[in-house]
């Protein structure tokens, strides 16, 4: 029997499993749930763009066929009636997927992937996709096909990415679930910045088939498709549903078996993991790059609650940091310009897609004399960033591919030598940047590329907030990277903050485990950032 309807806050505030018992229940239906979020995107999204192709008509169409599903006694999946929104990198039928070009704007998608149709399996709604950076090699989220999308908070600050879109609307509770994708941090950083949780698979469990990429045969690292939400109820069940942990129909409509380049894997329940049993790397700053002081803070947090808990804790720094930074950097720039400027195919670039064109392109003889003159100036991170972003020759793409292979075995010996379990580390050295300045703070983001390099399952936990204090530590330079950074904590109380944690290869049930601890750690704190409601 139904009972009084909630109100639209109430109803954007459940977590998404709670959503989808009432509907299984008759609680809630469908249709108020979707209108519930279609009238919180009608207040919110003018305000910070982060939904950009929306699927409301088919949303309410899907919703209505669930509630008459479930009067006619129909079984429904474990996300049954939740609203969900899917990265502008993932092909939704009948929606364009752009990769934050204009050029793609009119190329609408015909079929989707096994990911977006075995949400739909479960019974999640979609209710559009969201915005991405152009190119989606950026933390900022800004593009000529749909605009800049701002921080679900703070309009002087960007949400991240490339899901960045996905933070934002996650964030504002304009979707109960966000579909993200994430190479080098990509689900990760944004679910720091806005203040949520969000996940990243061992590379590579889940297909991404049905998905764009502008690294096409870039196969050193894989991207893999995760959620972002507010609850880690949310991100486990949403994983769950992707590992098929559940019975049909889920197989039926898709397996993994179906793309060569998956690893199959059994799913295993975190709920069984033991925290007294496992041994915690505490990753809280690196000789590269010193992270803001309440991202310090609520790593050491972290590392006490899971002391209190039981488990072994002891400091980590993984064995050259700056060479797995670098190779990263190396890999993804290693075809120059040439693959982006094809995939742009004529599409005016943003300014910081326009700077890396120009860095990955430039020619040996200029390249030379402009980090010499760097270094000269006193701008030593912008000529190590230009001497490594370069395009090669497939002889010396070879050699960073078997480089990384190096790079990975000694660093997992590491981890195994140390006997470590899992590993807690600042999900980026800072809180939510302001716009267009994502370029100049890349040795921030070492917390996030060493996991990626590795494929180590790994997520983001919300944890807290900046507090007054906690924004003037560092002194203002004129070097681009300490003159970034003191910009960015210049300014940034209140701004959310998150932890990372990261496991073992295929410990993806250690990884999220870790993370709802501490998640229930953090939800009694004054300041932790999903207590009060975005905008």
């Amino acid at each position: 029997m139904s009972i009084a309807p909630k109100t639209r806050d109430e109803i954007t505030s459940l977590a998404a499993v709670e959503v989808a018992a009432a509907v299984r229940g008759g609680e809630l239906s469908a249709v108020e749930v979707t209108e519930a979020y279609l009238d919180r995107i009608a207040e919110i999204n003018p305000k910070i763009n982060a939904i950009v192709a929306p699927l409301y008509d088919d949303a309410r169409v899907v919703a209505r066929k669930l509630d008459e599903a479930r009067g006619r006694g129909e079984k429904l999946g474990s996300l049954a009636g939740v609203p969900i929104t899917v990265k502008d990198s993932f092909d939704v039928a009948g929606l364009p997927t752009t990769l934050g070009m204009a050029n793609r704007k009119l190329s609408l998608a015909a079929s989707e992937g096994p990911i977006v149709r075995q949400l739909r399996a479960a019974g999640a709604v979609i209710l559009g996709k969201t915005n991405v950076p152009q190119y989606m090699l950026s933390s900022d989220t800004d593009n000529y096909a749909y605009g800049l999308t701002r921080h679900p908070e703070r309009d002087d600050r960007g949400p991240g990415g490339s899901s960045g879109g996905e933070g934002a609307a996650v964030g504002a509770r304009m979707s109960a679930i966000g579909l993200g994708s994430d190479l080098l941090g990509s689900i990760r950083q944004p679910a720091h910045a806005c203040g949520i949780h969000g996940f990243k698979p061992t590379m590579p469990r889940f297909s991404m088939v049905g998905s764009r990429n502008c690294l096409g045969g870039m196969e050193a690292i894989v991207a893999q498709p995760g959620p972002m939400a507010r609850h880690m109820s949310d991100v486990t069940e949403f994983v769950r549903v992707l590992a098929h942990g559940d019975e049909a129909p889920y197989h039926d409509v898709c397996h993994h078996g179906d793309d060569p380049y998956t690893v199959p894997f059994a799913w295993r329940e975190p709920a069984k993991i033991d925290l007294a049993k496992l041994r915690i790397g505490v990753w809280e700053e690196d000789p590269i790059f010193k992270p803001s002081p309440a991202i310090r803070r609520v790593v050491r947090q972290a590392a006490d609650a899971l002391r209190r808990a039981g488990a072994t804790v002891i400091p980590f720094q993984p064995l050259k940091s700056e060479e797995g930074w670098l190779l990263c950097l190396r890999l993804i720039s290693a075809s120059g310009a040439a693959n982006a400027r094809r995939i742009l195919n004529g599409d005016r670039p943003t300014r910081a897609v326009a700077r890396s064109l120009q860095a990955w392109g430039m020619s040996a003889w200029r390249r030379r004399l402009l980090c010499a003159l760097l270094d000269m100036t006193g701008q030593p991170w912008r000529a190590k960033l230009l001497r490594n972003c370069r395009g090669c020759s497939a002889a010396d793409y070879w050699e960073i591919v078997q480089a990384r292979k190096d790079y990975v075995r000694e660093l997992t010996a590491q981890i195994h030598s140390e006997r470590i379990d899992a590993i807690i580390a600042p999900p980026n050295g800072l809180p939510a940047l302001p716009h267009h300045m994502a370029n100049d703070i890349l040795p921030a983001c070492v917390f996030a590329f060493v996991p990626s390099l590795l494929g180590l399952p790994a997520g983001t936990v919300a944890a807290s907030r900046v507090r007054p204090g906690e924004d003037t530590e560092r002194t203002f330079s004129s070097e681009i990277v300490a003159a970034g950074s003191y910009r960015a904590d210049n300014g940034s109380i209140g701004l959310p903050v998150g932890v990372q944690v990261a496991s073992r290869l295929w410990r993806d049930d250690v990884c999220l485990a870790v993370m709802q601890a501490l998640e229930g750690e953090f939800r009694n704190e004054n300041d932790y950032p999903l207590r009060t409601p975005a905008r």
